[in-house]
């Protein structure tokens, strides 16, 4: 059905038949995007090369595609409401903080783009997700890992702030 969103409440994706893309390829309302959102995100990724990789789908909060790039593939997800780029930014801290856990294998963060005609942009690394059943008992190993991390960050917290002016009490007697 072209460009018709379901009405059966599923926030999905619309379905296209884009003959650029293939018949029955799945597009979000906010791509194809408009030559600005393309020539901004060729200027800030520094890339001549732009083209949809086939992987795209929507939400109900956001839409995204996949590209091929001068640099790889990247994942780009794209929200028009005014507190996008708020809820971005905090999308892409929470990502780098689990990446530095170096715990679970997710997608590495890249930049936020505000786009000059509206909207935000955030892009990241795509990841294959097809066949994730195969991986579904690492994953928990890693949530497992990922969980005790924290853990162990919150106690060495506690402590650190357990011990701040400690020592300072033992030498104010000399």
């Amino acid at each position: 059905v072209h460009g018709e969103r379901r009405r059966d409440g599923d926030c999905g994706s619309r379905v296209s038949r884009d003959p650029q893309r293939g018949a029955g390829s799945v597009r979000g309302p906010a791509f194809p995007g408009p030559p600005a959102m393309e020539a901004a995100l060729r200027r800030e990724l520094g890339t001549s090369e732009l083209r949809p990789a086939g992987h795209s789908g929507g939400g109900c909060i956001s839409h995204g595609e996949s590209f091929h790039t001068d640099h790889g593939k990247v994942y780009v997800k794209r929200n028009d409401k005014a507190e996008a780029r708020r809820m971005f930014d905090g999308e892409m801290a929470s990502l780098a903080a689990i990446l530095q856990t170096q715990t679970v294998k997710i997608p590495k963060p890249i930049k936020v783009i505000d786009l000059p005609e509206g909207g935000t942009l955030f892009v990241m690394e795509h990841l294959d997700m097809r066949s994730l059943n195969r991986h579904a008992e690492k994953l928990g190993i890693q949530l497992a890992d990922l969980h005790l991390h924290n853990q162990k960050l919150g106690e060495k917290l506690k402590k650190d702030a357990n011990t701040v002016g400690k020592w300072f009490s033992c030498f104010e007697n000399f």
